[in-house]
């Protein structure tokens, strides 16, 4: 069986590396992961070994930037997720303390629409909840809890419970989809019932307008009218007849 490398745990690595900066993990937490390859290999790469008697967590980061390469990915944000989610269950962590992180990843901007969107909701705690900041806690960990399957022990199965998250948000993007559609059409149909409702008293200065040049016309034919006053019924009725025609010419633009 070859060696083990540090070129065979990308994401680890960069959970880590991510981990240490914030907080998340502390240098005992890594130590003792190096410490546990040492231990199970007869010629450990030097890394662990360069891991294992690392001073502080300035050099860890330093030594784990040598092997991240890779684009940031989205699994080691929600193994981070999840880090944020037990330190908040836990105590160690204030409600304020795990918005200010989530804020921090999704400025990445590599997580779901329905991801960050949560967390867009938590921005303006301040102004949205109540000043014992309990409801929020509670909504942080709901939203959070979709991650609780993830650890750092079990990095092999990372891929798999991302997939099993993956199918959960797609879930919630329908059912977001569906009222956002529904919210639409409802608008839409708002939108036309007040267009035909203002377009109302037009309508009926339209017909009025209409009634009047016919009765010029008939009453001009018989004689009872004197035909000044039938070019002043006939000027009324093109004036309410161009007037309802450029409203209505605004309204459909």
């Amino acid at each position: 069986m070859p060696p083990t490398k540090p070129q065979d745990f990308p994401l680890l690595l960069e959970v880590f590396r991510e981990g240490i900066v914030c907080g998340l993990i502390s240098k005992h937490d890594v130590v003792a992961w190096a410490d546990g390859i040492i231990k199970s290999e007869t010629e450990p790469d030097y890394f662990f070994i360069e891991m294992s008697v690392s001073h502080d967590t300035n050099g860890i980061a330093e030594l784990l930037d040598k092997y991240i390469s890779r684009p940031e990915s989205v699994i080691s944000f929600r193994v981070l997720m999840r880090l944020i989610y037990q330190k908040l269950f836990d105590g160690a962590f204030s409600v304020e303390k795990a918005v200010v992180l989530l804020e921090q990843m999704n400025y990445r901007q590599i997580l779901t629409w329905i991801e960050s969107s949560n967390i867009y909701s938590f921005e303006d705690y301040e102004i949205l909840y109540p000043p014992n900041l309990l409801a929020l806690k509670e909504d942080v960990l709901k939203f959070l809890s979709s991650y609780k399957d993830f650890n750092l022990t079990n990095y092999d199965q990372w891929p798999e419970i991302n997939r099993q998250v993956e199918e959960v948000l797609n879930e919630e993007k329908a059912k977001a989809d569906a009222v956002n559609d529904a919210f639409q059409k409802k608008w839409k149909r708002q939108h036309a019932k007040r267009k035909l409702i203002r377009s109302i008293p037009l309508g009926i200065l339209f017909l009025i307008a209409i009634v009047v040049i016919v009765i010029d016309m008939i009453t001009f034919e018989t004689g009872t009218i004197h035909p000044m006053r039938i070019w002043y019924l006939n000027i009324f009725g093109v004036y309410f007849i161009a007037r309802w025609g450029y409203a209505y010419w605004r309204k459909s633009r």
